[in-house]
C-alpha cells in the first residue's frame, strides 16, 4: 500500500487520484485553466476537480488509483 502524499507532489495532467480533502476522499484530476474568449466569458483558473462533477476542491494529500483486483489496468480509467 502506497502511503499518502502531500498534495504538491500529485501528477497535475489530468491524470485521476484519490485525493483526501479536510473530511472525505474523491476521486480527483487536475485541470488547467480556462481562458475567457468570444465563447467563454469568465477565466476559470487552474484547480483541482471532482471527477464528473467539476466542482474546485482543495486536497492536502493524494494516492494513486490502485488497478481493480478482477484484473488489468485496462480496465480502470485514469
Amino acid at each position: 500500500m502506497t502511503n499518502w502524499q502531500p498534495i504538491e507532489t500529485a501528477p497535475r495532467d489530468g491524470t485521476r487520484i484519490i485525493g483526501a480533502c479536510r473530511y472525505y476522499t474523491k476521486i480527483l484530476a487536475y485541470s488547467e485553466a480556462i481562458e475567457a474568449d468570444e465563447h467563454f466569458p469568465h477565466r476559470v483558473p487552474a484547480r483541482w476537480e471532482d471527477d464528473g462533477e467539476g466542482f474546485a476542491l482543495e486536497p492536502t494529500h493524494w494516492l494513486p488509483i490502485p488497478p481493480l483486483p478482477c484484473g488489468g489496468e485496462d480496465e480502470v480509467k485514469r
